[in-house]
């Protein structure tokens, strides 16, 4: 009786800088949610000029979308046993690099006047998560088929 002997597969393991570069994605995002729901301006409105807190009130549902993406990324590398780290690197850094925008245009664009009742309206404060949401989706994109390729 002759022994065949089957090749070994050795099965890469996801390396701890995979999960290190997730939970860091993540944070970066709720972290320039929080910060960003507490630096945007508000909107004014009425003839009492009331303020209401409209960026923080809505960012969390962006910042939802956001981990989301970044979770299907990381369970994509994951599937496909990914051990390169410099996607990994380079998914934390983006992402968190696209949400310290959002943080940044938030805080420090102009609010829109109107009226001779002030109103004031926030647009670019509003409008940053969501264009935060189309970049973390474009850095989670490119990440993944580095990911796929690294496979």
């Amino acid at each position: 009786m002759t022994a065949q002997h089957e090749p070994v597969q050795i099965k890469k393991s996801v390396p701890l800088v995979a999960w290190a570069a997730a939970a860091a994605a993540v944070a970066g995002i709720w972290l320039a949610i929080a910060a960003a729901g507490a630096v945007a301006p508000d909107l004014v409105s009425g003839s009492q000029h009331e303020h209401l807190k409209l960026v923080g009130g809505v960012d969390w549902i962006w910042g939802l979308l956001a981990t989301a993406l970044v979770v299907l990324a990381v369970l994509d590398g994951i599937r496909h046993r990914a051990a390169d780290t410099s996607p990994w690197v380079a998914l934390a850094g983006g992402v968190m690099l696209v949400w310290a925008g959002v943080l940044f245009i938030t805080g420090t664009s102009p609010v829109a006047v109107f009226g001779t009742d002030p109103t004031l309206i926030p647009y670019a404060a509003m409008g940053a998560p969501i264009l935060g949401v189309f970049l973390t989706w474009f850095v989670c994109t490119l990440v993944k088929s580095a990911l796929e390729q690294d496979a």
